[in-house]
């Protein structure tokens, strides 16, 4: 499958508030203090799976990514994009149900990545 997963971003401190607050309602957690590189590390059901990564220069693209995260239920979901709205991400709609079991909100993050939390079930 994935080993891990990342986005570039413009302002890495700022990015992390963002991510630190959103992140909290999927169970998922900033790894202190491993910060190098210009990385943060997140820890998800123990393992480091997301990265937050200051784009080196203009030839790293910032805002193309996008990433989903699995959500323990539907409260989440609406904490996360909630979350992501209060912090000055953007949100693409209001979470809604797709497939009869899949309930889902997207935003964008403070430098235009795609992120997202499903629920499935």
């Amino acid at each position: 499958m994935y080993n891990h997963v990342s986005v570039h971003v413009r302002d890495l401190e700022k990015s992390a508030h963002f991510y630190d607050q959103i992140l909290r309602h999927i169970g998922a957690a900033r790894d202190e203090p491993r910060k190098f590189s210009d990385t943060w590390h997140y820890r998800i059901k123990g393992r480091e799976d997301f990265f937050c990564v200051r784009a080196p220069g203009p030839e790293m693209a910032v805002g193309s990514g996008h990433i989903c995260f699995t959500a323990p239920n539907k409260e989440a979901v609406d904490a996360f994009f909630s979350a992501c709205s209060a912090l000055g991400g953007t949100g693409l709609g209001p979470p809604n149900t797709f497939d009869g079991n899949h309930y889902t909100a997207l935003a964008s993050d403070l430098d235009g990545n795609k992120i997202e939390a499903v629920h499935i079930g």
